[in-house]
This record gives structure tokens, C-alpha cells and sequence, in this order.
């Protein structure tokens, strides 16, 4: 125990008890400065991030290059610096770098350094974590430096603050801060702050790499870009980032009133059948982002709000190592109008009808079937005597969904594309999409109605396909990461309400590295697949089992009644794993190793839970694998 501590816990006399009272003062007013540092070095950074809206790209360079000065001159460091991964991510480069006056530059010899020669760094870095090392020469970096090019970088540092350069994905390289002349430590606050520095860097980098990767796509494509006759938008999911002049001509704008916006500012709240906008585009632009090609008519509108009728075509494309969705969109308003103009025509009409491959039919107000093509009765399995002496709301199977379409009927006298499940002669249920134009009297009410049937029910199942993927694991059928955050915090909230605690698991297999090298990739997704059965069947009824990645999986358990009952639910898992896997015929024996995160008790946030039981699981892991453990403040990944 430091002597200051003793005097202060066992005060003797007066002048040790003023000399504890100046102490406290001192800490106070050491606290004070703290926070004022802390609240300074906040404003700075904010200024940095300002100074950075609407920078060119060209001027992002000279950008980062002024915030390492302003950064490293108030935390008081000799030399800041970035590194940036090659595209490859095999190598990393230091790109920006400023001295404080006679520090020796390290920029010219920091070039494609392969990201290996320094493996635990790297692991760190790239990883999303921080490296804080207040003595060097006690932080073993240079013992993992395998090349003697590497262990220069460090050579004269006595103290390095490293934080990644990462945003939304994986880190793109790190900030450096390194302390030459004396040894500096960083209050937690100060690490904080510099890690949202690399948050900024990271959106900063990102856009400046972006709009180079545009320009170079630009030189060979903006020849049919700018010639098509149709409309072309470029989607990074659902933000406008580039379009053709023809766009700009079809929908009145300008680039800077269209390039940054959401794709719902040029299109109704809600289409003609009443269906929302911005729920059906956005299924279609993630159907699309999958590979599933889209191709449907879209009631558009113009700038300044005008509508018009199009036909649009969603395609995935990648460009410069990103993804983005092309929207190829045709006006068809005047294709629209000669329709509409076929229709009035009798004659014309009734040979589209009789011939079409879509079952079209024709009804009383009242819904007593006129007329219907041979489509029609091939779709519901009718006699054309059947169909005529039927009711079209016969084959409804929700009153609801007619009684809504009837409101539609009468408020619009149309709808396009309408949701609804109707009846087939022999009961099978199908799901359809509806379309219905009305022909009104002198008195405005509806006297006749003609409409056309599309049976959607494949389409349907492809979506809800689709959605499936989107949060499951394609290996396991489990949950995915996002799925799991998603209960993980709806079970947050419920606990927060109810005053009741929730566990967190964090599940990685034993060795389960041997048996993939050793069986085969084939046996390693046999052994997942059989482990995730295993514990969606002991947890389906109580909790959340979801799949990470690689052997890990994560494990939600509400209203938990205290540790005892966490470790009732740990020890049941251990026994999954005493009984012998069969793979291909062949009994396999594996363990598991598992950490344990309390809510509240270890973490109010999602992400510091899964962390806290990633670091008990490892914690685990060390102690020999077989075992679990709830995590600590004193337990260390590392």
C-alpha cells in the first residue's frame, strides 16, 4: 500500500489530518482540470469532424494531416500518424504522419509493411480494439515483430495509444500517437475520444475512397451512362449517389437536389392499390442487393411532387469493391394512357380478354360474376357456367381484405396490385395480387367492375425466403448476429421493466479447429449444424440460441432468478456435449468452453454484455476448455 494511502487511512495528528485535507483538495482540483482536458479535447474533435463535412476528396489528405497537429499538440505526443490496409488487407501503409521538432520522421520507412509481421497488433487493431501501452518497453510489441523493418516503427517510442480507423465495417487501418520524449498515459476519457477521432477518419477515408472509385468508373461507363434514354440511379441501399442527365430530365432536378437523398423522396407515400411505398421498395432494393432480380411498374413522382407511371428494373452491381443497386426506371405514362384508351374500346378490349394469359373477369356492384376469361377459370378450376352463376366474394377468404378492398373500390375507383388471398374450387388457398378499374354511373356509384388476377403465391414464399436469410444463419437455420441483437434488446427492455436480470452466454468449441483439418470442412458443418440442434432443443422454450460465425454461438436467457439458475442451464449445455457426436458414421467427442454475462450486473448495453461474456468464454478457453465462467472486471482477453 502506497505511504500516502496509509497516512490518509490512519490519521494521527492534526498535521496529518490537514495533509489529508490538502490531498483531497488536490484531487478534486486534479479532477476539475480532468474533466475540463476531457471537455476541450471533445470540442477540438468536433471541430475536426466539422472541418471535414464537405471536404473534397482532394483536400482530405491535407485535412487528416491538420487534425494529427491539432490532436498530438493538445494531448501533448511527438509524433501522430495513420496507417492504411492495402485493398488485399495483406498490407499497411503509413499514409499521414506529423512531428513535434527534432523527432525523427518514420513515414519513408513505413511503407507496404505486411500486416503479419506484427500478428497480435494486428489482432488487436483489426478487431475494433485499442492498443494502450504506457511502457513499451514492457508491452511485448517487439517481441511480435518478425522483421527487423517492423521492430523499427517502435524503436525510440516509450509510449503508443493506437486506436482503429473503423466505422460500420472492419478497421481500414489505425491512428498512432506515440510519446518519444517521455512516457505519457491516457485517462479512459481521453482513449474514448481519440477512438471516435478513428470513427471520423473512418466515414472520412471511406467517402474519399468512394468518390475515387466513382471517378474511375466514371471514365468507362459514362458514355452509356449519360446516352441511355432511360433513367439510371446508382443505390448504395436505399441513398441516391449517382445518376444519369436523363434522370435529372425525367424527374426535374438537379444532382445536389437528388444525389444524397433517400429513394422514398421520389415516390408516393403509398401506390395506387394502396400498398406502403416505402415497405414494398425497400423488399424489392434488398431482393435485389441478394441477387434476385427485380422488375416491376412503380408510380414515380417528379421533384416537385407530380406523378407518372414507370417501369423500374433493380440489378446488383459491384464497383470498386462495393456493392451498390442500379435502377434503370422508364417512363411509361404515355404507354399508360394508350392502355387506358384500349380499354375504353370495346372491340379491342375484348380481344386482349379473351386472349390474355392473365385471368381477367367482370363484375356486378354487387360482385355477381359477368364474365370471366378461359385464364380465369384454368386459375380457380371453374366450368365458365360455374364461374358465371358464382359471386366473386365467394372466393374471399378474409372478409376483411374484401371489405378493405371495396373502401379502395369506392374512394379511388381503382386499385393496382391489391394483396389478397382468395379460394380456389378445390380450396386451395392462394395469394394474389389484384387489380381493378371501375365504370361509375351519372350518380358517381360503382355499376360494373373489371379486374385481373395474378397468382403470387411462389413470389410470396421466394420473400418470405428471403427474409429468412436475412436474419438466420444459412448453415444452422439459427439466428444471426443481427436477428440476436434484436431480442437481446427486446429482452433489455422487457428486464428493465419487470426489475429482472438476463444472462448472456457466449459458447466456442473445443478444438474445434482439429476436427475441421483433420475430417474435413463437410464434417465441421455436420458437427455445427448437430450442435445448434442441440441447443435450440434444450433452449427453444426458454431463451435464444443464435450462431456468431465460425464455432461460436450466443445464448440469450430472460427472467433469470440468479447465477444459480445460469449455472444450472451452463452445467445442462456441458452435458449436451458428454454424449458423443456421430459425423459420417463416426462418433466425435467435443467440449465447449462458455462465459456468462449478467444484465445488469455486468453491462447495461448489448454490445458490452457480448463482450464481457466473449472475454469470460476466453478466460475459459485458457484456464484449459470444458469449463464456463461468469465474467469479471478482473478477467483479461488478453
Amino acid at each position: 500500500m502506497p505511504a500516502s494511502k496509509r497516512l490518509r487511512e490512519k490519521p494521527t495528528s492534526l498535521g496529518s489530518a490537514g495533509e489529508t485535507g490538502r490531498a483531497e483538495r488536490d484531487d478534486r482540483v486534479s479532477e476539475r482540470r480532468g474533466h475540463e482536458d476531457t471537455q476541450a479535447l471533445l470540442r477540438l474533435i468536433l471541430n475536426v469532424s466539422t472541418n471535414f463535412i464537405n471536404l473534397p476528396s482532394d483536400m482530405v489528405d491535407g485535412g487528416i494531416d491538420g487534425a494529427l497537429k491539432l490532436i498530438a499538440d493538445f494531448i501533448h505526443v511527438d509524433r501522430s500518424y495513420v496507417f492504411q490496409l492495402s485493398p488485399s488487407r495483406s498490407e499497411m501503409s503509413n499514409t499521414h504522419e506529423w512531428c513535434a521538432r527534432g523527432v525523427e520522421s518514420k513515414i519513408q520507412g513505413s511503407r507496404a509493411i505486411p500486416a503479419h509481421d506484427f500478428p497480435w497488433f494486428w489482432e488487436i487493431i483489426s478487431g475494433g480494439e485499442v492498443f494502450n501501452a504506457t511502457d513499451m518497453s514492457m508491452s511485448g510489441l517487439s517481441l511480435c515483430a518478425k522483421t527487423r523493418k517492423a521492430d523499427r516503427r517502435f524503436k525510440d517510442v516509450q509510449s503508443l495509444l493506437v486506436v482503429p480507423i473503423a466505422s460500420r465495417g472492419p478497421a481500414m487501418g489505425f491512428i498512432g500517437f506515440d510519446a518519444v520524449r517521455e512516457r505519457k498515459t491516457w485517462s479512459e476519457e481521453t482513449v474514448s475520444l481519440l477512438g471516435t477521432l478513428g470513427e471520423i477518419f473512418a466515414n472520412v477515408l471511406e467517402w474519399k475512397r468512394f468518390e475515387e472509385s466513382l471517378r474511375e468508373g466514371e471514365r468507362r461507363y459514362q458514355t452509356l451512362f449519360e446516352c441511355a434514354n432511360d433513367a439510371i440511379f446508382f443505390m448504395r441501399e436505399t441513398v441516391f449517389v449517382d445518376c444519369n442527365s436523363q434522370a435529372l430530365k425525367m424527374f426535374g432536378c438537379t444532382v445536389e437536389q437528388v444525389v444524397g437523398q433517400p429513394v422514398f423522396r421520389l415516390t408516393p407515400p403509398a401506390q395506387p392499390g394502396g400498398t406502403d411505398s416505402r415497405e414494398t421498395l425497400l423488399e424489392k432494393i434488398y431482393a435485389a442487393l441478394f441477387g434476385y432480380r427485380q422488375f416491376f411498374e412503380w408510380q414515380c413522382c417528379r421533384y416537385d411532387g407530380t406523378p407518372f407511371d414507370a417501369e423500374i428494373n433493380l440489378n446488383r452491381i459491384e464497383m470498386a469493391d462495393s456493392t451498390f443497386v442500379q435502377a434503370i426506371v422508364r417512363d411509361i405514362s404515355q404507354r399508360k394512357e394508350t392502355e387506358e384508351a384500349l380499354r375504353k374500346s370495346e372491340e379491342k378490349y375484348r380481344t386482349l380478354f379473351e386472349e390474355s394469359r392473365d385471368a381477367i373477369y367482370i363484375t356486378a356492384s354487387n360482385g355477381r360474376i359477368l364474365d370471366a376469361n378461359q385464364a380465369f377459370q384454368e386459375l380457380f378450376g371453374y366450368t365458365r357456367e360455374e364461374v358465371l352463376a358464382a359471386n366473386a366474394k365467394d372466393s374471399y377468404v378474409s372478409a376483411e381484405e374484401g371489405k378493405t378492398l371495396g373502401e379502395l373500390l369506392r374512394k379511388r375507383g381503382y386499385v393496382k396490385d391489391f394483396e389478397l388471398r382468395l379460394r380456389k374450387k378445390d380450396d386451395t388457398v392462394m395469394d394474389c395480387l389484384v387489380s381493378v378499374n371501375t365504370k361509375t354511373g351519372e350518380d358517381g356509384r360503382i355499376i360494373k367492375c373489371r379486374g385481373i388476377v395474378r397468382d403470387v403465391t411462389a413470389h410470396k414464399k421466394a420473400q418470405e425466403t428471403i427474409r429468412h436469410m436475412a436474419y438466420h444463419d444459412l448453415l444452422t437455420g439459427l439466428p444471426n448476429r443481427m436477428l440476436f441483437h434484436d431480442r437481446l434488446n427486446m429482452a433489455m427492455a422487457g428486464a428493465q421493466r419487470n426489475g429482472s436480470s438476463i444472462a448472456v452466454m457466449m459458447l466456442d468449441l473445443d478444438k474445434f479447429k482439429d476436427i475441421n483439418d483433420n475430417m474435413g470442412h463437410e464434417a465441421g458443418d455436420i458437427l455445427l449444424k448437430t450442435v445448434a440442434q442441440r441447443l435450440d432443443g434444450m433452449l427453444r422454450k426458454s431463451g435464444t440460441v443464435a450462431r456468431m460465425g465460425g464455432d461460436e454461438f450466443l445464448l440469450i436467457l430472460p427472467d433469470i432468478k440468479g447465477m444459480k439458475a445460469v449455472f444450472a442451464v451452463a452445467e445442462r449445455i456441458m452435458d449436451l456435449f458428454r454424449k458423443p457426436l456421430i459425423i459420417n458414421g463416426s462418433d466425435v467427442s467435443t467440449t465447449a468452453s462458455m462465459g456468462v454475462a449478467l444484465y445488469p450486473e455486468d453491462g447495461k448495453e448489448a454490445e458490452a454484455l457480448v463482450r464481457h461474456a466473449d472475454m469470460a468464454m476466453y478466460h475459459a478457453k485458457a484456464e484449459g476448455g470444458n469449463r464456463y465462467f461468469r465474467y469479471t472486471p478482473g478477467i483479461n482477453r488478453n
